[in-house]
């Protein structure tokens, strides 16, 4: 099968690689409206679909809301200070428990794999470009 694109499409792609964070230092904050013409230079790698397990869709909060309900609010306590904890108390909490936890857990992840659109890599580099039009509200900054 023959690599068929729409060199619009792929110039889009393209400049949805570029990196707001680059430029984000030399505009100030406002609204922005304008045309401009825009010569870039890109190398993209588009991967192929791929297939993977889900990634379970927990409900972290309504999780955490419901194990503290169990609990009085010394527990809870002593639950919060453990997790967030790094060492040897949350890694032996880990081994104690992470097979109950896994049993647990099971309900909650999704029994299919999916099928994602592959990863779109490389590089994009903004050769030239020219304003046409533009207009801008800056907003005012209160400063004092």
């Amino acid at each position: 099968m023959a690599n068929k694109f729409d060199i619009e499409a792929i110039t889009a792609l393209a400049l949805g690689k570029v990196n707001p964070k680059t430029f984000r230092d030399k505009v100030e904050p406002g609204t922005y409206k304008g045309v401009a013409s825009v010569d870039v230079e890109y190398d993209l790698r588009v991967g192929s679909d791929y297939t993977q397990r889900c990634s379970p869709r927990v409900p972290w909060k309504a999780l955490a809301l419901c194990l503290a309900s169990k609990v009085n609010d010394d527990t809870l306590s002593a639950v919060l200070s453990k997790a967030l904890s790094d060492g040897d108390a949350r890694s032996t909490l880990e081994e104690a428990t992470k097979p109950r936890v896994d049993i647990a857990m099971a309900c909650l992840t999704a029994k299919e794999n999916m099928t994602y659109k592959g990863k779109v890599t490389g590089t994009v580099t903004i050769v030239e470009s020219n304003i046409i039009d533009v207009s801008a509200e800056i907003q005012q900054r209160d400063i004092g």
